[in-house]
């Protein structure tokens, strides 16, 4: 990096990101670790009413966390954000054993009321519950040595993630049971579900964007330093943006490689990619995300309506909520996903907006 970050850009970075968004699922009385691959793995996720489907297998093996049944009905696909973690994740607590999601998935009664199918998308080379987490690894689950993103382990480049999600959902297609596609993107994955749409604008019935649709990570960067009164971190961020442009860029910038950063912050950013679809898109943002500043959001959205005036487009603000939208929804997929879901049905039309928070109605 040139120079050096601000405590409000540190907060930004991507493995920071990740560490908002776990959250835990259920607890479990089990006594003992499962083994990788053991019939107590499968049986974990059975108990949750899943089962893994692989889509690819060898170098580049992904799979496919599925809950459905015979019916033919709209798929929830979600596309993880940063973190190189497996969807779900076996951890040990003071109390037994618990699930922790590097998702944000709905319940199982929440999908049925919705009418629709579940898919977690994998990333490349992870898979869920092949792996018991113990107390230490899990008080620093963003910080261990197999979370670190590489080509072999959860993909590095968006055009890497894009292409495993467009296999995935060519996978899902090809199911009997898989009706209209909504694709969630959460956090950076907003970037990925944003791409996927672009590439093949037909895969997507409707967007689901969560806390990841801003304009561009430099963006973002820029906007946390002034707003923090400190100018000469904002220059350094347009400095080192500089770098990237004129190849030269640092060899390492908050912790990524500059494939990273060139990929999903300077040749493709989610305007871009919006520009590339016109799938309605539905937006959701907490007001005080320290990570990606809901200003970054705001200039997104006020751009999609000014140049696609006749995209479908609404814009959920969370009332007070950060990067993490559990510190003010006591459910947030519950105060998410059925809306999203009844609006991209309809069909949506028009812009609308709303605001959600600890005292508004479901």
């Amino acid at each position: 990096m040139i120079g050096t970050d601000s405590a409000q850009q540190r907060a930004a970075t991507p493995m920071a990101r990740c560490t908002a968004l776990l959250i835990l699922l259920l607890a479990s009385s089990a006594s003992h670790a499962a083994e990788p691959g053991s019939a107590e793995a499968e049986a974990a996720l059975a108990a949750m009413g899943m089962e893994r489907a692989v889509v690819t297998s060898g170098p580049d093996a992904m799979e496919i966390l599925v809950r459905h049944d015979t019916v033919r009905r709209p798929v929830l696909v979600m596309v993880p954000g940063s973190a190189c973690m497996p969807a779900l994740m076996l951890v040990e607590g003071n109390d037994g054993f618990g699930n922790i999601s590097s998702v944000m998935p709905p319940s199982a009664a929440s999908q049925r009321e919705m009418g629709v199918h579940l898919a977690l998308l994998e990333r490349r080379n992870l898979s869920s519950f092949r792996h018991v987490y113990s107390k230490e690894e899990t008080a620093q689950l963003a910080s261990l040595d197999m979370h670190v993103c590489t080509e072999r382990n959860g993909a590095v480049t968006l055009s890497q993630r894009r292409d495993d999600v467009l296999a995935q959902l060519a996978y899902l297609r090809r199911q009997p049971w898989a009706g209209p596609i909504l694709l969630v993107g959460v956090s950076e994955g907003t970037d990925v579900a944003t791409a996927v749409a672009a590439e093949h604008s037909s895969n997507v019935h409707a967007l689901l964007l969560i806390v990841g649709a801003g304009m561009s990570q430099f963006f973002d960067f820029v906007h946390q330093a002034r707003a923090a009164g400190d100018n000469a971190s904002a220059t350094q961020v347009l400095v080192t943006l500089d770098a990237f442009l004129s190849g030269n860029p640092p060899a390492d910038y908050q912790g990524h490689g500059p494939a990273r950063w060139q990929s999903f912050a300077i040749a493709q950013t989610n305007l871009d990619s919006l520009m590339g679809s016109t799938a309605p898109v539905f937006i959701v943002h907490g007001s005080a995300d320290t990570s990606v500043p809901i200003a970054s959001v705001d200039a997104l959205v006020v751009e999609v309506m000014r140049r696609q005036p006749a995209r479908a487009l609404h814009y959920m603000v969370v009332d007070g909520g950060g990067h993490s939208l559990w510190s003010v929804l006591a459910d947030p997929p519950a105060r998410i996903y059925p809306p999203f879901v009844r609006w991209a049905l309809e069909p949506p039309q028009g812009r609308t907006f709303s605001n959600v928070g600890v005292g508004s109605a479901p």
